[in-house]
C-alpha cells in the first residue's frame, strides 16, 4: 500500500520538527530539555564515583552489573571508567571512600595510579575525596583526618581538586566531625557545598547542586518497591532532576553517581538499562550546543 502525503501535511511535520531545535531545547524520546543560562554559559558536570561500590540491596531486583564487570579497582577498570567519564563530559570526579579505605596503604597506591591514568586523558578531570560510611553515623576527629590527608600526600596529587587554589576534602552526611581544625587545606560537608537539587535555588550562594538518577530506595516508604526500574522510571526521574538544575541555573551539577547500586542511582553502562542514562545526559547537554548554534 502506498501512502501519498499532502504537501501541507509535510510542511506541518517540518514545522513540528523545527520546534525541537529552537534555542536552548533538546529532546530525547519523552524527555525535553530547555535552559535559560546566559549566552556562552553552561554548567560544569561533576560526578560521584565509588572505587569500591556498595552492594545492591537484596530486596531490589533484578541484580544489576556493570558492563563489562570487573572485581576490584584494577588498572583496567580505572582506564575504562576514566575514558567513559571523560567522553561523557565530566570535569570533576568525587571519589567516595570509607575511613578504613583511606587509611590503607593499598588505597594510597591505587589513588596515585588513578591520578596517573587521569593525566593521560586529553582533558584530565579534577579529583577529590569524599569520606563516607555505611553506618548511619561515624565520628571522626577533623584535625586528625585532615593531618592524615595532608601527610599521605593526597592533597598534593597532580589532579587534586582545588577551591580557591586550596585542596579540599569532602565528608558525607554520615560522618560526624569533632574538634576544630586550623591547618592547611579545606574541608566541607558535600551536602553543604552541593546541596540536593530539591533545596537548591537560583539565588543560592552555593556553587551548584547534586542530582540523582533514581528515587532513593533506602528512604522509608509506606509501600517500598522491589523493582530497581521502578525507582529509575525509565530515565524520567533523571531527566526531571537535570531540568530542575537547569531551571535554577546551577553552575555545577554533580551527578550521584557513576556506580552506586545500593541506592539505585548510577549511570555507568549496565545490565538493566545499558547506556540510557549517559545518552540522556548527552541529550541534555545538547541543549547548550543548540543555543550556541542559534546565537552565532
Amino acid at each position: 500500500m502506498r501512502f501519498i502525503f499532502h504537501p501541507l501535511f509535510l510542511l506541518c511535520i517540518g514545522l513540528l520538527a523545527a520546534v525541537g531545535c529552537i534555542s536552548g531545547k533538546s529532546t530525547s524520546g519523552k524527555a525535553l530539555f530547555s535552559h535559560s543560562y546566559p549566552p556562552g554559559k553552561q554548567p560544569e558536570f561533576w560526578l560521584e564515583y565509588h572505587p569500591y561500590p556498595p552492594s545492591q540491596l537484596e530486596t531490589l531486583q533484578p541484580r544489576v552489573r556493570a558492563i563489562p564487570h570487573f572485581d576490584g579497582w584494577t588498572d583496567l577498570r580505572m582506564e575504562r571508567d576514566l575514558q567513559r567519564i571523560s567522553a561523557a563530559g565530566f570535569s570533576t570526579i568525587l571519589l567516595h571512600i570509607t575511613p578504613e579505605t583511606m587509611a590503607s596503604s593499598i588505597f594510597a597506591e591505587r589513588l596515585q595510579k588513578f591520578h596517573q591514568l587521569a593525566g593521560a586523558l586529553p582533558v584530565p578531570p579534577a579529583i577529590a575525596l569524599v569520606i563516607t560510611s555505611q553506618a548511619k553515623e561515624f565520628t571522626l576527629s577533623l584535625p586528625n583526618t585532615m593531618n592524615f590527608f595532608n601527610s599521605r600526600g593526597f592533597a598534593k596529587l597532580p589532579h587534586s581538586l582545588k577551591i580557591e587554589q586550596s585542596p579540599i576534602l569532602f565528608f558525607s552526611d554520615q560522618i560526624h566531625l569533632i574538634d576544630e581544625y586550623f591547618g592547611p587545606g579545606q574541608h566541607a560537608k558535600i551536602s553543604d557545598f552541593l546541596p540536593p537539587v530539591e533545596i537548591f535555588h537560583e539565588r543560592s550562594t552555593k556553587p551548584g547542586c547534586r542530582i540523582s538518577t533514581a528515587a532513593n530506595p533506602l528512604l522509608p516508604r509506606e509501600k517500598p518497591e522491589n523493582q530497581m526500574a521502578a525507582y529509575r522510571q525509565n530515565g524520567m526521574y533523571f531527566a526531571k532532576q537535570l531540568q530542575r538544575a537547569f531551571d535554577h541555573k546551577a553552575a555545577i551539577i554533580c551527578i550521584s553517581s557513576w556506580n552506586n547500586y545500593q541506592n539505585a542511582s548510577f549511570i555507568e553502562p549496565n545490565s538493566l538499562d545499558h547506556n540510557q542514562m549517559i545518552e540522556l545526559l548527552q541529550t541534555a547537554r545538547n541543549a547548550f550546543s543548540l543555543t550556541t548554534k542559534n546565537t552565532n
